[in-house]
């Protein structure tokens, strides 16, 4: 169910990017969804560039993890398909292929944030982001921390 795209396809990208921008619209309703839409073409440009994880139901895209260099750039799953243990698998996935895993999760998605300290990750920093305004954990994990 999971799988890595090593040469994912244009439509692939395609279908990864509107997730991309449908969850953070959705769970970031405290940045302007212009700010998503905004990025949304930048995003769609660097996703090949990313080490990308997809999770399938019969063929369709339930869910995509992002990683760049050990740093986890979101894990993103359909609303329908949430809490089913998606992003679990996801961050299990990258778990088990390094040694550290960092990340950054607005304060205010209290939802993300809860799930990645229940999968053992620690605040290091907190920051504003500049491009939002809006406060973020720096957070890692380390295997056998």
């Amino acid at each position: 169910m999971i799988k890595e795209l090593t040469n994912p396809t244009q439509q692939e990208i395609e279908k990864i990017a509107q997730l991309w921008l449908a969850s953070n619209l959705e769970a970031h309703d405290f940045v302007a969804a212009d700010y998503w839409r905004g990025n949304y073409s930048e995003v769609k440009e660097m996703l090949p560039n990313a080490q990308l994880f997809v999770y399938s139901d019969e063929g369709e895209l339930a869910g995509f993890m992002g990683l760049m260099e050990g740093y986890i750039a979101g894990i993103f799953v359909k609303k329908e398909y949430q809490q089913q243990g998606i992003g679990r698998a996801l961050l299990a996935e990258a778990m088990s292929r390094n040694e550290k895993l960092t990340l950054a999760v607005y304060k205010q998605n209290q939802q993300a944030y809860r799930f990645y300290v229940k999968q053992g990750f620690t605040v290091e920093a907190e920051r504003i982001d500049p491009q939002t305004d809006e406060v973020e954990y720096q957070m890692s994990w380390t295997r056998n921390a």
